[in-house]
């Protein structure tokens, strides 16, 4: 291969490589890719995941425990692209919650060859970083959050000195909600400029038994008339420690993939497994593997709490009998009962029956 052969095909891997590390700044690819493999498998809404709160930071205020941590894995078959992440959330026994997340990516070595196709020893690999912060706050009948974060790439070429790309700054907020056994939300993206900015809308809703799960779905539309992207799936409550999950994502320009997963429950530690197939041209086959854990109080704040309660009013209904007096007057006795009717009722905990209806309930049962 001549002189000028192998400074054409050199300027082209630089230019592919640089074209990717352009893709990072604009927000294409590695900066909206999703770490949560539950988001991947079966949708966003459908179970709660720390690793998911960039998918739509709102959703943070739903944390089931005090602490959750997750830590999840992507790789390509051949090795060819690696993404790993790491997330760590916070919530007090109040409405508000915090996160902090980090991910990476190796997109593999791109290696030059000659016109015949043999190796010249000249390659371009590139590797990439983000990380960031979240915070959400929850109402009775809406939870609002916020991200921040930042994401920058290097590229690497034997033939030449490490490329970085400039940093491009990260930007999610989302509103979310939860009525009786659906939940929702909007969420807009913004990666670096104006032409990487997003806006998504998710709902999932609760299924009861026999078929104990969720069934959730997620649109994202990118602004700018760029086409849109869907994603869908449902999981199965299969057994106490068995999830099922089955998805699709759908993107409208091609590239379409089905997932297959499960996930397995031992105490507070899941671990996640799904596995991406091309069903059509695009990104090729891939595992996805993630562990979380959960520890702490358990949290019933807001809608969650009032839908909990709503049952529980419904089934907890008491009435305080009249107490037999033993060793003391039928005046004490009765006071007592007074006492702790009225303790009852300032927990909001149960359904009290009004002493003067007693009687009428006591006849009918």
């Amino acid at each position: 291969m001549n002189s000028v052969g192998r400074a054409l095909t050199v300027a082209a891997l630089a230019a592919a490589g640089l074209a990717h590390a352009a893709a990072l700044q604009t927000g294409l690819e590695f900066a909206r890719m999703p770490l949560s493999v539950r988001a991947q498998s079966a949708g966003t809404y459908g179970a709660y995941d720390v690793l998911a709160v960039p998918e739509n930071p709102a959703l943070l205020a739903s944390q089931p425990r005090t602490w959750a941590v997750g830590l999840s894995n992507q790789l390509a078959f051949g090795g060819d692209e690696n993404l790993w992440g790491a997330a760590a959330g916070w919530a007090g026994a109040g409405p508000l919650g915090f996160a902090v997340l980090a991910s990476g990516l190796g997109a593999g070595t791109v290696e030059e060859r000659d016109i015949l196709g043999h190796p010249t020893g000249a390659s371009v690999s590139s590797a990439g970083l983000r990380y960031g912060a979240a915070a959400a706050y929850q109402w009775p009948s809406v939870q609002a959050g916020l991200a921040v974060g930042r994401a920058a790439e290097t590229l690497t070429g034997i033939s030449g000195p490490a490329v970085a790309a400039p940093a491009t700054i990260l930007l999610d907020a989302g509103l979310a909600g939860i009525t009786g056994r659906v939940r929702g939300g909007a969420a807009y993206h913004q990666r670096g400029g104006g032409a990487a900015s997003s806006v998504s809308l998710g709902v999932a809703v609760a299924l009861e038994s026999p078929f104990r799960g969720s069934l959730g779905g997620e649109f994202v539309q990118p602004l700018g008339g760029v086409a849109g992207v869907g994603t869908a799936g449902v999981t199965w409550a299969a057994h106490r420690i068995l999830d099922l999950r089955v998805g699709a994502l759908v993107p409208a320009g091609g590239g379409r993939a089905g997932r297959l997963g499960f996930a397995l429950h031992a105490g507070s530690l899941v671990v996640d497994y799904a596995f991406s197939l091309p069903l059509g041209p695009g990104p090729g086959a891939a595992h996805l593997v993630a562990l979380g854990y959960a520890f702490g109080a358990e949290r019933q704040v807001g809608p969650q709490a009032a839908a909990v309660f709503a049952v529980s009013m419904a089934e907890r209904t008491m009435a305080v009998a009249t107490f037999d007096p033993q060793g003391v007057s039928a005046t004490d006795a009765a006071v007592v009962a007074d006492l702790l009717r009225s303790s009852l009722v300032q927990t909001a905990a149960f359904n009290i029956v009004e002493k003067a209806n007693m009687d009428k309930v006591l006849q009918e049962q």
